[in-house]
């Protein structure tokens, strides 16, 4: 080993007849440190997709879950209207108004009317409407302070386009109006208020049709309850009706676009015109459009199952919503990018763990290398002929006097059997 100071001191001595500079197990170390990145690098692809697809798979099943979810309500909801729309056409006290018996008939109707929204805090209105269209009896929830109407503030209401649609039906049959916003003395109420009526014209005991039972059931309330079923998993559920209005939408500022003149190109259709085009066709569906996660299903309130006493429900042709949850593209961008920075910072600690390993298997490969070289130097120095041959004679190693004395190269020996190198005689 060579003095400190001096010329080669670089020189590190791996065994006591071998000695190998530091520049060559560095570049060994780095060799293996290669190897470790290429392989853990192919690894972190595999797993990097695994996960992406099991993230996305997640996102795909919460997306069903809160769209499956918002349908269950709806049906729940308008079925619990149709239900109590049907026990308020048979009430007694109604009877009794139809039929003329009693001064007070109308006072013990208002207060059935005021005791039912009372307990069911989801509607806004309930009206008795004659066949003129007069409101008769007419109790308000108020902002959770029910009052029965005063006679003097009772409306006219034969000229809102579900009056007639109502009293064209038949006892039993039910009218279910669009989902807008409701209206008082002709003007938009503020703060809007989203209501769906549901009307069934009643008769008296004669069979005559005297007018109708209609109930403004509170939009919001099941608005509130959709908006809910995706909040905690990152997904937006909006609500469309059938020409691709929002009724629940990405903000405020693009609902009920229908209800205001300066807002009729603020649609679904307009800002997701390849996902409509998706939609139409289907009734349910899952893609990926501009890059987000789109899952949708439609609801066709008129189909649900009523009560035997409801024989059929009517609606505006083509009436349905359609319940659509996205995942937005920076959302799964998100997913995406966690998913790198774990499996980035997992790959680094292994990296980091495995450079004395590179180092130690660099110091071996080189110790076998150099000891290997020491070994085939001293042998070929040997006057002595020395060879090395597996099961089937074939020489695997000669040293230079083995050449030497068969007069060829030590290379040419290789692979060739004893046999094949001496004379039959000599070998025998």
């Amino acid at each position: 080993m060579k003095k400190p100071g001096s010329a080669d001191a670089t020189i590190e001595s791996l065994d006591p007849i071998v000695e190998v500079p530091r520049k060559t197990i560095l570049a060994q170390s780095g060799y293996w440190i290669l190897v470790f990145i290429i392989i853990l690098g192919i690894g972190f692809v595999f797993l990097y997709r695994a996960e992406t697809s099991k993230r996305m798979a997640a996102r795909h099943a919460s997306s069903w879950q809160s769209v499956n979810l918002s349908i269950q309500l709806i049906t729940d909801e308008v079925s619990d209207t149709f239900s109590d729309l049907g026990y308020l056409a048979r009430q007694n006290e109604l009877a009794e108004l139809l039929h003329g018996d009693g001064m007070n008939a109308g006072e013990r109707l208002g207060a059935e009317y005021l005791a039912f929204l009372i307990n069911k805090r989801v509607y806004d209105q309930v009206r008795y409407i004659d066949a003129d269209g007069m409101e008769i009896v007419r109790v308000n929830i108020n902002h959770g302070d029910p009052e029965i109407v005063q006679p003097h503030k009772l409306q006219d209401k034969s000229h809102r386009y579900y009056f007639r649609h109502v009293m064209d039906l038949e006892p039993g049959q039910i009218y279910l109006s669009p989902f807008d916003l409701n209206l008082e003395v002709g003007e938009l109420e503020t703060p809007i208020k989203p209501v769906l009526r549901i009307g069934t014209p009643v008769r008296d005991a004669a069979g005559r049709k005297r007018g109708f039972v209609m109930l403004n059931y509170l939009g919001n309330y099941l608005i509130d309850r959709i908006t809910a079923t995706g909040g905690a998993t990152d997904v937006n559920t909006w609500l469309l009706n059938a020409e691709s209005y929002w009724l629940k939408g990405p903000e405020t500022a693009v609902e009920w676009g229908f209800m205001y003149p300066e807002q009729h190109n603020d649609t679904f259709k307009r800002y997701y015109p390849q996902a409509w085009q998706r939609m139409m066709p289907s009734d349910k569906g899952q893609f990926i459009s501009a890059g987000a996660l789109f899952t949708f299903a439609k609801v066709y309130p008129c189909l649900l199952s009523t009560e035997t006493v409801i024989r059929s429900v009517f609606a505006p042709e083509d009436y349905h919503w359609t319940v659509v949850s996205t995942v937005p593209e920076d959302v799964l961008a998100a997913d995406r990018l966690d998913i790198a920075q774990r499996l980035l910072a997992m790959y680094g600690l292994v990296l980091v763990l495995l450079t004395p390993v590179s180092w130690l298997l660099a110091r071996l490969s080189v110790r076998q290398k150099s000891l290997t070289a020491a070994m085939t130097k001293i042998l070929n120095n040997v006057p002595v002929l020395i060879s090395y041959v597996d099961a089937k004679q074939r020489f695997r190693f000669t040293n230079a006097a083995y050449g030497r004395f068969f007069g060829t190269s030590q290379s040419q020996l290789i692979d060739h059997t004893l046999a094949s190198v001496m004379a039959q005689d000599r070998y025998e």
